[in-house]
């Protein structure tokens, strides 16, 4: 086959013999053009040769019906191929040469899907219809490749996985006992007549479908890969160098022994867990866990729910989803569970952790939830968080905790949640400051932090507040909170240079809304007037001050007037020099401007005045 028609992706499919050497036996390709390639329905095609079609891009293979294919050979380079096998009965052993970074197959009576960690599989060996006991021995020179058995026959009740190969059992259901010594990496599907495990080293196994497994043992030992692979060293210095086991499945009962890194339980039905040492341990959804034996100084991540013996003890590792469902059975009347919610969610740790626990928390408080006990749990999380990782190991909180929580509102959340998260919080705050005399008090905190203690603006936290309390239906709280705000900082008679980025220039058309706030103050009043015409752009000015004179006529005429008064560096504010505005006042020049400047600064000064002299008439028109 000299030349290939290659689509626009640089693919093509070949369908019935197209073996094009050794009597069709073989397809050998050479064109470095390929980056993905069907093969369907050659019965009598043994190897696929495509060694010569050079490349760095990622080849993708479809190999459908081949039933005698035993070889293939892949280019070098690239990061490694992904390579999908499908075919009717289980077929013979198959030798992959060359990089495989996913690897899938399908023969009607099993199925595995599995992709490389860190790096491409040197190579790859699936043992089928015709592979032998003989083939599970280790081989010199496999360092890091990857083995398949898809052969289950093959399999003793009784597996010793030993060398340097990654493993991955398709079909483990024969196995009762099994032991990893040497592989970094061995997986076990369907496993469910595995009873015990031994793992020597720092192996890494996984068992899907474990219905019996009762017993695992990690031994000491040396990693098995070699101490340059980077992500691995990384991992090891987070978790230690014991062996890591990851279970899924139905055992009811579990023990393990020796030193393990980390173990993660994916193991809904089970009851009872006795473990002597693992650097992390993580349940997923083990709510019916009741009886648990662990070291005194054990860690423990829960996510999906925490069982009652670990209340008091482990961290509630929360996400959307598995909070959801938790707080859906407490609304649909499972208050036992409350206080045990209450309690996860005020550890939480990580970024993730805190944002759902807030936005946990908001919902809870919109539903009726007891204010004082929400908002105690928002003073835990906030110490908790306001702590250094090293001290959050210590146990409790000191009275000292909470009044330097109490003084701060500050939260670490993940980058693209940092706004909702703010919100939350002061929609949380607004629920809870008529109900909660701590909450209540810590509107004061609120107040102070939108200021540094220099005096300047958190712009961020500025928006939030003003973002909420400008919505229609906005809560009191909130509204008085932003009147409190702007009248603190226009409450010297001075205009303290306020410009806001670009992208936060909307809100100032809606804070004329805070005007109609029920009590509002003769000062927050006039804060409302100097922060909306102060905030304004230059190209909405007299749209604003149109609007604020039919809202208030008398204070606005005055306002205008005096903004007209403002030196020439002041009302740079308004000019449409894009170069010119982002400048905060200090950094701007004192003295002199251009004559372009001076004359736009000039009719700037000239529109003020002639808006706060126009006609009530004209004004309300």
């Amino acid at each position: 086959m000299e030349t290939l028609t290659l689509d626009s992706s640089g693919g093509t499919a070949l369908f019935g013999p197209c073996g094009n050497a050794d009597d069709g036996r073989r397809l050998v390709l050479n064109d470095s053009r390929l980056r993905a390639l069907d093969v369907h329905g050659d019965r009598q095609l043994e190897v696929i040769d495509l060694s010569g079609c050079r490349t760095d891009a990622c080849l993708h293979l479809q190999l459908s019906e081949l039933p005698v294919l035993r070889r293939v050979y892949l280019p070098a380079g690239g990061e490694g191929a992904v390579v999908h096998l499908f075919a009717l009965t289980l077929p013979p052993t198959l030798e992959i040469h060359g990089a495989v970074a996913e690897l899938d197959a399908d023969w009607q009576a099993g199925t595995f899907s599995v992709r490389a960690q860190q790096r491409a599989w040197p190579s790859a060996r699936l043992l089928g219809q015709d592979a032998l006991a003989e083939d599970l021995a280790p081989n010199a020179g496999t360092e890091g490749s990857l083995a398949v058995v898809m052969n289950p026959r093959v399999l003793p009740a009784e597996l010793t996985l030993a060398g340097d190969m990654q493993w991955l059992v398709a079909n483990a259901a024969r196995v009762t006992r099994c032991t990893v010594a040497g592989p970094p990496r061995v997986r076990l599907d369907d496993a469910v007549s595995l009873e015990a495990l031994t793992l020597s080293g720092a192996g890494k196994v996984e068992v899907r479908r474990a219905a019996a497994l009762e017993y695992a043992e990690a031994l000491s030992g040396e990693p098995a890969l070699a101490k340059q692979e980077t992500a691995e060293a990384e991992e090891e210095k987070k978790y230690g160098t014991g062996g890591r086991l990851t279970l899924h499945g139905n055992t009811p009962a579990l023990s393990l022994t020796g030193g393990w890194g980390r173990v993660r339980l994916h193991t809904p039905n089970l009851a009872r867990l006795a473990l002597e040492h693992a650097d992390r341990l993580a349940l997923h959804y083990c709510r019916y866990l009741e009886d648990v034996s662990l070291p005194d100084d054990q860690e423990v991540d829960c996510y999906g729910s925490v069982p009652a013996p670990l209340l008091h003890r482990a961290r509630f590792v929360i996400d959307e989803a598995t909070l959801g469902q938790t707080l859906t059975r407490v609304e649909d009347g499972e208050t036992d569970l409350l206080d045990g919610v209450l309690d996860a969610m005020s550890r939480g740790e990580t970024p993730h952790a805190v944002f759902h626990s807030l936005a946990s928390l908001r919902r809870l408080a919109e539903k009726g939830v007891d204010p004082e006990r929400l908002w105690q749990c928002r003073r835990t999380l906030s110490a908790n968080q306001c702590r250094s990782s090293r001290k959050r190991k210590q146990p409790g909180l000191a009275e000292a905790h909470y009044q330097h929580a109490d003084a701060r509102w500050h939260w670490t959340f993940p980058d693209d949640r940092q706004d909702e998260g703010l919100r939350d919080d002061l929609h949380l705050w607004a629920i809870c400051a008529p109900h909660s005399e701590a909450a209540r008090r810590y509107g004061v905190t609120l107040r102070k932090a939108v200021y540094s203690k220099k005096g300047r603006l958190d712009q961020d936290k500025l928006v939030q507040i003003l973002r909420l309390a400008t919505a229609e239906s906005a809560p009191q709280a909130i509204a008085e909170l932003a009147l409190s705000v702007l009248a603190k900082r226009y409450g010297n008679d001075t205009l303290p240079g306020v410009n806001l980025a670009r992208e936060h220039e909307g809100i100032v058309g809606y804070l004329p809304r805070l005007l109609s706030v029920p009590g509002i103050s003769e000062a927050e009043h006039q804060a409302v007037l100097c922060a909306t015409l102060e905030m304004t752009s230059g190209d909405d000015l007299a749209q604003r001050a149109e609007q604020l004179l039919r809202l208030a006529p008398g204070q606005t005429r005055a306002l205008l007037m005096t903004l007209s008064r403002q030196p020439d560096t002041w009302l740079s504010r308004y000019l449409d020099d894009t170069a010119y505005l982002p400048l905060p006042a200090f950094m701007r020049p004192r003295s002199g401007v251009s004559a372009q400047e001076a004359r736009q600064i000039q009719a700037v000064r000239q529109t003020l005045m002639q808006l706060a002299l126009m006609p009530s008439s004209a004004a309300q028109a």
